[in-house]
């Protein structure tokens, strides 16, 4: 029925619109990040006409694209009970845990699980429930669409964005551990099957081709080691043209629609790249573990 709405259905009772995702229990729904003010609204006007309301919102992250507008979804006839990982920095969230959460839900159990290491907050979960003998996870950010192929990334992400690089591997073989049938990325991306498995290995491989590539650069200056390393990595996997254009691309001109429903935070965007924004981190985060390594090992 979410269908009739925009939506899009990715498994019995599951359904994404852009940066929304949420499980249609029977009796209520369970969200999975808020999206932008567009999939507020749009949620909303179908839980008025369906007449169902919104039991949990779980927030995988505290980085703004995935709360924004959270109020919007707040005016709902109950107020949903808000769930997010302690350091999560949302001052909205109700209920915070640590390492493992567990929501049950008229028959359905959805697991909640530390995963750190893309967010600079350390404050990653990843909710997992089994639909019809199919385990589905949502991921948020942990595994973004960089590509189901290392040589061969045709998807605008050439690396993936990270702030905790040991932590970052960990989470995504934890993930792997779990073993999805199905995942749900933050941003409305899914993988099923053997696509979701390879998005995980693919992700793992780059991170850890990040790592080999700036121990090769780390005797360079910090921007050297830094911008050596993202082209030798663009070069593997075959996205020169990626990189090149990430690096050049101004990171407004890419997010201004989303920007839109977030006004204050234009100026940090328009004189920034967009490897400045989603890049750099990454790779300043691998240059800071690596020299840290050499250092403690002299």
């Amino acid at each position: 029925m979410f269908t009739m709405y925009g939506f899009r259905k990715v498994a019995e009772g599951v359904y994404s619109y852009k940066g929304l995702q949420l499980l249609d229990t029977g009796g209520h729904i369970i969200v999975f990040d808020t999206g932008y003010a567009d999939e507020a609204y749009k949620l909303l006007e179908a839980i008025k006409d369906i007449g169902k309301d919104i039991r949990y919102i779980v927030i995988t992250h505290g980085h703004w694209d995935h709360w924004a507008n959270i109020s919007i979804l707040l005016k709902s006839r109950k107020k949903p009970l808000i769930i997010g990982h302690r350091n999560n920095p949302l001052n909205l969230i109700d209920v915070r845990f640590d390492e493992k959460y567990s929501i049950v839900s008229e028959g359905y159990v959805i697991e909640l699980y530390h995963m750190p290491g893309h967010s600079q907050y350390g404050d990653d979960i990843v909710a997992c429930t089994v639909i019809k003998e199919q385990k589905i996870c949502f991921v948020g950010d942990l595994v973004q669409p960089i590509g189901t192929s290392y040589h061969e990334c045709k998807d605008p992400l050439l690396i993936p964005l990270f702030y905790y690089p040991i932590e970052y591997i960990l989470s995504l073989a934890k993930l792997l551990e779990l073993r999805p049938n199905i995942l749900q990325n933050g941003h409305g991306i899914t993988w099923y099957g053997r696509d979701a498995v390879s998005a995980i290995l693919v992700t793992l491989h780059t991170v850890l081709a990040l790592i080999d590539f700036m121990k090769k650069n780390i005797k360079y200056d910090k921007e050297t080691a830094i911008m050596n390393t993202y082209l030798d990595v663009a070069r593997q996997r075959n996205a020169y043209e990626i990189a090149s254009k990430r690096i050049n691309q101004n990171a407004y001109d890419l997010l201004k629609e989303s920007l839109v429903y977030q006004p204050d935070k234009i100026s940090y965007f328009v004189n920034k790249t967009v490897f400045d924004i989603f890049d750099r981190p990454s790779l300043e985060a691998v240059y800071e573990l690596v020299k840290s390594m050499y250092e403690s090992a002299q």
